[in-house]
């Protein structure tokens, strides 16, 4: 374990990421690995972060020859850690597996020295950034209620509009990202029928504020 730490910490990546599945892999970095102990001092060179399958004190566990925590991760990087925008930074990938973990005699353990969140893998998003810009267009103000109507629902033969049934589309699109909800929980069609308002969610906001300031 020294031993790639020192590897590690003389690499010149801006970014380095060390996933390490066996038992006692949280000893990893610290300054006395051979100490272990749950107080032990992390050393890690800035942009290095660590991903170890447990405790210092624990074993790693296997189910029919695999590693528990080497499956979970595989998972996270297919997608399961993604954000909307598809990316897995190493950070959600330990909030992942941690969450995953709970039944689990083992506790996996995160050390980062990184000022940021560099993705470790692209993968298919929820929403395409294009539309992510496009939040302020419709919301102004992050609390701004979307107001429908039956215009909006495509279904309506009688009155719906080519405009806002193209609205409604990238509205719904929102809704299956998380980013939109309305009051009554119902599907969206329901809410324009009945002429109610749509509205962010906390993790619309947040996209709305990174679109607002021009981050996407």
């Amino acid at each position: 374990m020294d031993e790639i730490i020192r590897l590690a910490n003389g690499s010149r990546a801006r970014s380095v990421l060390v996933i390490i599945d066996c038992c006692f892999s949280g000893n990893m970095g610290n300054v006395s690995a051979n100490q272990g102990g749950q107080h032990a001092q992390a050393q890690l060179r800035e942009g290095m972060t660590i991903l170890a399958a447990s405790r210092a004190s624990e074993p790693s566990l296997e189910v029919g020859g695999q590693g528990v925590f080497t499956e979970l991760v595989v998972g996270a990087l297919k997608g399961g850690a993604a954000n909307v925008r598809g990316r897995v930074s190493a950070a959600s990938i330990y909030g992942y597996v941690e969450a995953a973990l709970g039944g689990w005699d083992q506790r996996p353990i995160y050390k980062s020295h990184a000022k940021q969140f560099d993705s470790v893998r692209e993968c298919e998003p929820l929403i395409a950034d294009d539309l992510l810009r496009r939040i302020p267009e419709f919301f102004p103000a992050s609390d701004h209620v979307y107001m429908l109507d039956p215009t909006f629902e495509e279904n309506n033969v009688r009155c719906a509009t080519a405009h806002n049934v193209s609205i409604f589309k990238i509205l719904k699109k929102y809704q299956i990202a998380g980013l939109l909800e309305n009051h009554s929980g119902r599907d969206f069609y329901w809410t324009a029928e009945q002429s109610g308002g749509v509205y962010l969610t906390q993790l619309g906001q947040f996209y709305w504020r990174l679109a607002s300031n021009e981050r996407i």
